[in-house]
Order: C-alpha cells, then sequence, then structure tokens
C-alpha cells in the first residue's frame, strides 16, 4: 500500500494531539506507512488540502467552520475523504451537503476512528472505476 497523507484539522490543540495519537496507533497496528498534518485552522489546511488523502475535520472553528471548509476541499481535491470528528452531532446532517465519507464524535473513541480511517483508505486504494 502506497503512502496516506491525513489531515487533522481542529482549533483545539488537546484534541489535535488526542486524535494524532490515536491515529499514530492505529496505522501502527495495521502498519500503514502515513504522514500526519495537524492544523488549528480551515484555511491552513486548504493551503495543502491537494497533498492530503484524508481528513479529519471539526465542524465549530472560528474564522471558517468545517463545513465551508468541507465545501472548498471538494473544489479544490475531489479524491481526499473527508471524515467530520465533532461533538456537534446536532450538525451531522450538513456532513452530507460535502459527502462526508463518516461522522465520528467527541470524546474519540479508537474503534470509531479505525473504522472510519479503514473506510477512507478503502475508498482510496482498493474502489475501481467503471
Amino acid at each position: 500500500m502506497n503512502q496516506i497523507t491525513i489531515g487533522i484539522c481542529d482549533d483545539q490543540p488537546e484534541i489535535l494531539q488526542a486524535l494524532q495519537r490515536l491515529l499514530c496507533e492505529i496505522c501502527d497496528e495495521k502498519k500503514i506507512r502515513n504522514e500526519i498534518r495537524t492544523f488549528t485552522d480551515g484555511n491552513e489546511l486548504l493551503k495543502q488540502i491537494d497533498q492530503i488523502n484524508v481528513v479529519f475535520l471539526d465542524i465549530e472553528m472560528p474564522q471558517m467552520d468545517g463545513i465551508e471548509v468541507g465545501k472548498r476541499i471538494k473544489e479544490c481535491n475531489v479524491k481526499c475523504k473527508v471524515i467530520m470528528a465533532t461533538s456537534m452531532v446536532e450538525r451531522f446532517k450538513e456532513a452530507f451537503q460535502i459527502q462526508a465519507l463518516r461522522f465520528v464524535t467527541k470524546p474519540f473513541i479508537k474503534a470509531e476512528i479505525k473504522e472510519a480511517l479503514e473506510a477512507a483508505i478503502e475508498g482510496i486504494f482498493f474502489t475501481k472505476s467503471i
């Protein structure tokens, strides 16, 4: 399998660190070559989105919320798999507007993160076009 580049975008540094640790554990266990990039704001993420395969994206962020960032991701990198990572479960329907692959909730559960990452990897590397 090729290397996967994962982006995490959340305005709270402690959330970034927690999710990064979980993703590192999961990738190590599954022997997935990876690079993880963290961002505290959507504009910074968008500057590198063409290099990212999967992004875990918070909804509630200052300046530009995750739904708007997700819309821009789809305009710039249609192949990027977006996973909404938030405690704002009442906004999950908005994730459909940006064709989010999964919706994971805070506080994070390792099994939920693992399943979402596996689905993203499958969608990137193992789907065939007809």
